[in-house]
């Protein structure tokens, strides 16, 4: 591998690697707006005009799971939910440029007879 090719992977995935630190609060799953209706039968919700409330929709261990974000925290957990994913794509970028590196290593190992 080039060595001016080497250094400009191996800055990326410097810049990646504080970017991925920097995320700060990820969250996995996804953020669910929908509504309910209360036990009251004279409410409003029973005509239609149901509850709204959001929630992060999670699976684990086979099953879904519903966490309840309260009212006022519904751009902080989107953030977190958004946060989780851009962290997942960015160690997807660090794994190709790493395995890049790996290979151009191999590759510099063979023509030098390693």
């Amino acid at each position: 591998m080039q060595q001016r090719r080497r250094q400009r992977l191996e800055a990326r995935r410097e810049r990646l690697a504080g970017e991925l630190a920097g995320l700060g609060h990820l969250i996995r799953g996804s953020l669910v707006r929908s509504g309910k209706t209360c036990g009251n039968k004279g409410c409003r919700c029973h005509q239609g005009q149901r509850h709204a409330y959001t929630a992060i929709s999670t699976h684990r261990a086979g099953r879904s799971h519903l966490a309840y974000v309260r009212q006022g925290a519904e751009d902080r957990a989107g953030a977190a939910v958004d946060a989780y994913r851009q962290a997942w794509r960015i160690i997807e970028e660090l794994s190709r440029i790493n395995g890049e590196l790996l290979a151009g290593e191999a590759q510099d190992g063979k023509e030098n007879g390693e």
